[in-house]
């Protein structure tokens, strides 16, 4: 698999994880798009603190999964994967890292 297209398709799978996510938790998703100065992106409606956490927690946590996955199968993909599961988890503005962070904080307040 392409490079590039190894990490578009982590970066949706990464996006549809926190979009089912959602659902689940009986949040409404409100948009899924692409931006192009941020990437692809999901919009829902926001829940209890603990509920946004496992949201957030969602598309990384299915990239790590992914990248377990298709290790032997599809190394390329599998790295894409590790990359992006791994990268979003780092509290940078604007990344679910910095999200977790946030919604941890909300839980310890309330």
């Amino acid at each position: 698999m392409n490079d590039c297209i190894a990490g578009m398709v982590a970066a949706l799978f990464h996006e549809a994880a926190h979009a089912m996510a959602a659902e689940f938790f009986g949040l409404r998703v409100k948009a899924v798009g692409l931006d192009f100065s941020t990437g692809f992106y999901v919009r829902a409606q926001r829940g209890k603190p603990a509920v946004n956490l496992m949201v957030t927690l969602a598309g990384p946590f299915f990239n790590l999964l992914l990248a377990a996955a298709s290790l032997g199968l599809m190394p390329s993909f599998a790295l894409a994967n590790l990359i992006f599961g791994g990268v979003n988890l780092l509290p940078f503005p604007h990344s679910d890292g910095a999200r977790v962070t946030k919604h941890i904080e909300e839980m310890r307040l309330t």
